[in-house]
């Protein structure tokens, strides 16, 4: 498109003749690139040739020369003028975001205060309607009950409702900015109307985390039971926390903090893994109560924690052999006594295992020189005789009697 920017009128100086002498040519003879201005040599019409941008250049300065057409080139006479053409403002550039696509807010900005500023910048001329950019928030992700506002002048984003990453962690936002005059009225004269520019920001709003969330056990009491002859290293069972915060503030970590017996057992402190660190004995300890700790890993807050109790409950295994603590017994009976049951005396042995692992039960295994004269109660460990002794005959008797344990494993 071509726009006659000036008309140069010029005429010979007084005295000169007629003719050629008087006659003017025009040409341009310095500015800017030829392509954008060129001039009419014999009207003097300054008109553009390509596309003027005021944004990339306001002002354009262009020389032109006035040269009369005397016969002779040498007696020729000219003169310059510059000619400035200075650009009129119309509403040609939308607006462009500053604002990244992306930005964070923790979930501990609090509620009314400015959280974030949108910005929009336009190319137009400063301090006019068309540069001048308002803001609309068309719609967010939340919208009942809304989180945000948005200042229209100021870009400034509110919040309405406080934040919180563990129910919604990204919001969408879709921002308007909007430029250019609305009132033709105030259109500058012989400057056409320029529709409004309208560009659009989406907007992730994504919400920072923060350290406002306990880890929790999936359960207050865990319980296990085990053989006392398990071997060190064994795991014994998985304590478990979930703690919703993301990153340091929601990695838990877990820890033996009290219990009799605690340092008989090791928990991992990233799996939570319960493992046997020293031999169990039933006989020392049959059972265990440890208090244990999930604790979070916050670094830049206060560390949270929460605390579970683990029972452990020590199998008995039939470990030990019993022991007749008063071995060899010696007794005396009178001999002559009438044939029936007589006692002589009870032996009675001991074992450290418990239950049926402990429970006794005795037998006559060897009598010398003679079994027929003796029994002894299966349970009581009670020696009978069975008939009348003679000395003269067998002066002692030498008896072999086992207790053997009801053990099963």
């Amino acid at each position: 498109m071509c726009y006659v920017v000036a008309v140069f009128r010029s005429k010979a100086a007084p005295g000169v003749p007629k003719g050629l002498n008087g006659v003017i040519r025009y040409s341009i003879v310095g500015g800017p690139s030829p392509a954008l201005f060129a001039i009419g040599p014999i009207n003097g019409s300054l008109y553009t040739k390509g596309v003027l941008d005021r944004e990339f250049t306001p002002i354009y300065s262009v020389v032109v020369m006035a040269t009369d057409q005397a016969p002779n080139v040498k007696d020729r006479m000219s003169t310059t003028a510059t000619v400035e053409v200075k650009l009129r403002d119309v509403n040609d550039s939308p607006p462009v975001f500053l604002t990244p696509p992306v930005i964070h807010i923790s979930e501990t900005a609090s509620v009314g205060p400015t959280v974030y500023t949108v910005q929009a910048e336009d190319a137009d001329q400063a301090s006019t309607p068309n540069s001048r950019v308002q803001y609309t928030l068309v719609s967010q992700s939340q919208s009942s009950p809304p989180i945000f506002s948005l200042d229209p002048d100021t870009g400034a984003l509110v919040l309405l409702e406080a934040l919180d990453r563990e129910t919604l962690a990204n919001h969408s936002l879709v921002i308007r900015a909007r430029d250019g005059i609305t009132d033709s009225s105030s259109t500058p004269a012989g400057t056409a109307a320029y529709p409004p520019h309208v560009t659009e920001l989406r907007l992730q709003v994504l919400v920072g985390d923060a350290n406002d969330n306990a880890p929790v056990f999936t359960s207050t009491e865990y319980s296990h039971s085990e053989r006392e002859d398990v071997a060190v290293g064994t795991s014994l069972l998985r304590v478990l926390a979930n703690d919703l915060d993301q990153g340091f503030n929601g990695a838990v970590r877990y820890f033996i903090v009290s219990g009799e017996g605690s340092h008989d057992f090791h928990l991992d402190a990233t799996s939570g893994v319960l493992r046997v660190q020293k031999a169990l004995d039933f006989e020392r300890a049959s059972n265990y109560s440890l208090r244990v700790q999930a604790l979070d890993s916050s670094v830049d807050s206060r560390a949270l924690s929460a605390y579970a109790t683990v029972a452990i409950t020590v199998m008995d295994i039939n470990d030990f052999v019993p022991v007749f603590d008063d071995s060899p017994y010696h007794t005396f009976v009178q001999e002559g006594m009438p044939d029936g049951l007589v006692p002589v005396m009870t032996v009675s042995a001991r074992d450290e295992d418990s239950g049926m692992n402990g429970r006794l039960q005795y037998s006559l295994r060897k009598v010398s020189p003679s079994a027929n004269f003796f029994r002894v109660a299966q349970l009581s460990g009670e020696i009978t005789v069975l008939k009348s002794l003679d000395r003269e005959t067998t002066p002692m008797y030498v008896l072999t009697i086992v207790a053997i344990d009801n053990g099963k494993f």
